[in-house]
């Protein structure tokens, strides 16, 4: 679908999504709290402020465990020419808060990612984003200089699809891949140990392809 993403266009299918999850999950839609000043929702302590991702899901499945989720709506995905592959990215800074996220409550994080172009649901969990699997690298974004780790689209598993009638955002339809959405939450059992904040070794190229 040839459209461009601007932020309230992204906020309405995250919202969207977020929705839709519960027909999958329990969800607490931690997105939607409200928080006095600039900080947004989070994990206050003496420590400091650690940023909530948009979701915490619990399973409906007895022997599943519980996680986070966070939605990101991209128009598509980016094409880093010099590695000859598609990518998804975020914010770096955004990326270590949730490594702090999940070791600070022993809960695994997931990204989603939702293709506006595809239709495609793009799943990934922090502990194969951080690992060499996923193929991490370093760039920056063009239009703020913040820097961005991106990774390999092939990582991200398709958990599910979704569609815009008439180009109406208003009116979107998600079909979940409950048997690949549900593999998530039917892994191993992350340890409690702060020192999974450790970052692995990133791949640095400043060059980033144009896309939303």
């Amino acid at each position: 679908m040839k459209l461009n993403l601007n932020s309230a266009a992204g906020f309405t299918i995250e919202q969207k999504v977020l929705e839709e999850l519960q027909s999958v999950y329990r969800v607490i839609p931690t997105a939607n709290i409200r928080t006095d000043g600039w900080l947004g929702p989070g994990l206050d302590s003496k420590e400091g402020h650690t940023t909530l991702a948009d979701a915490m899901i619990f399973p409906k499945r007895p022997g599943d465990r519980q996680g986070w989720i966070e939605i990101k709506a991209k128009s598509k995905c980016n094409r880093f020419h010099n590695w000859q592959r598609d990518e998804h990215g975020i914010d770096a800074e955004k990326f270590r808060e949730y490594c702090k996220l999940q070791s600070e409550t022993g809960m695994p994080v997931y990204l989603l990612f939702c293709e506006l172009e595809t239709g495609d649901m793009l799943m990934a969990s922090l502990d194969t984003l951080r690992s060499n699997a996923g193929r991490p690298r370093i760039g920056v974004w063009p239009d703020n200089g913040k820097q961005s780790l991106n990774w390999d689209r092939k990582v991200f598993e398709k958990v599910g699809t979704f569609k815009v009638s008439n180009g109406d955002l208003r009116r979107i339809v998600i079909v979940w891949d409950r048997k690949a959405l549900g593999s998530f939450l039917s892994q191993i059992e992350l340890p409690f140990r702060r020192e999974i904040t450790n970052e692995p070794t990133y791949t640095t190229h400043a060059h980033v392809a144009a896309g939303a």
